[in-house]
């Protein structure tokens, strides 16, 4: 199978492909990254994410989502326009409190398990998918392809963590040229 994941679900799509690669043929990971190595740094973000799934569960979604659309790893999005902007914060205002929370405990990234060990388990190509202004998951991009075996970085010009969101043509054109060459191997 072809997996393609966005942050918390390039993380997922990842772990699926070190734990199981004899069944994905390849990966197409959007602002990803392999996890948090250092236990203690582990633990402090569990507890952050903790802090933030009570705090979900206290003020309600409104607040969140405006919490969430606020932070400046998304700042970036402001070029999508208002009706795009808009958009989003509705679809956003229809998650439910509890399951946000319950993924914030459950998936994030203070608990998951670092994957930076077994990346060199993954066999399928991999496509890193990163947007120019995203310097942090630009930089973790750089250092996952040290440990895969088969991976390339595809930075999308003009675009933040959510670089599939901002320059769509370009998200669209650097995945279809990979499936296309997966499909040729």
């Amino acid at each position: 199978m072809d997996l393609l994941g966005y942050s918390m679900g390039g993380r997922m799509a990842l772990g699926l492909a070190v734990r199981h690669p004899d069944l994905v043929r390849s990966s197409v990971l959007i602002g990803a990254t392999a996890g948090i190595v250092s236990d203690a740094e582990r633990g402090i973000r569990r507890r952050t994410d903790d802090e933030l799934a009570e705090e979900i569960l206290a003020t309600g979604i409104e607040a969140f989502v405006e919490y969430w659309m606020d932070l400046p790893l998304f700042a970036s999005q402001e070029r999508l326009g208002p009706d795009a902007l808009a958009e989003a914060k509705e679809q956003r205002l229809g998650n439910d409190p509890d399951g946000l929370a319950g993924s914030l405990r459950g998936a994030g990234s203070g608990n998951q398990p670092s994957l930076w060990r077994e990346l060199p388990q993954v066999v399928g190509p991999v496509l890193l998918v990163v947007g120019d202004e995203d310097a942090k998951f630009r930089s973790i991009a750089i250092r996952m392809m040290a440990g895969l075996a088969t991976a390339e970085i595809a930075v999308l010009p003009e675009a933040g963590h959510a670089a599939h969101l901002e320059n769509q043509p370009a998200a669209i054109d650097a995945i279809t040229d990979f499936l296309d060459r997966v499909d040729g191997l």
